[in-house]
């Protein structure tokens, strides 16, 4: 139980939750990106979607480095989302590496 303070890893737009191995995140069509907590489904002092950013938390626990790197490649694909000129979210193909 830590209220997180300057620390390594934090991005300041979501604060706490994006260093928390109970943060979750889900997109939509339109490319937002949302943070759950999972914790608060056994806490009911937390929000499931809390306004961020969150800077503290009874139940924020950092995760290790390793899991914190796979949810950034996460967030990039994520952004990787465009319109097409009907409004439909289409997504860019990589060409793909022949090994």
């Amino acid at each position: 139980m830590a209220d997180g303070g300057h620390a390594e890893g934090i991005d300041e737009a979501v604060g706490l939750c994006s260093a928390c191995v109970h943060a979750a995140t889900q997109s939509n069509t339109r490319g937002s990106v949302f943070w759950r907590c999972q914790a608060a489904d056994r806490d009911e002092r937390l929000l499931r979607y809390p306004p961020l950013p969150v800077r503290r938390c009874p139940a924020f626990e950092r995760r290790s480095a390793t899991r914190y790197l796979s949810t950034r490649r996460a967030k990039r694909r994520c952004s990787g989302v465009q319109r097409s000129g009907s409004g439909r979210p289409t997504t860019e193909k990589k060409p793909s590496r022949k090994l």
